[in-house]
């Protein structure tokens, strides 16, 4: 890796822990929603969930 390449400041922008609460409490009654609606539902896609900055900043 170049020492010259720029340092990605900045991409992420964190939520104060009140967004973050209610961003990811969305989520949570969204899935749930979903998966009560059809029972086969598979979440392939959690994982980005677990790296998203709100559910970061709640956990």
């Amino acid at each position: 890796m170049s020492e010259d390449a720029p340092v990605n400041t900045g991409a992420v922008e964190w939520p104060d822990a009140d967004s973050a609460y209610f961003a990811v409490r969305r989520m949570q009654i969204k899935l749930h929603r979903w998966a009560g609606d059809d029972e086969s539902r598979r979440f392939g896609d959690l994982f980005n969930l677990v790296y998203d900055p709100a559910f970061l900043v709640h956990a």
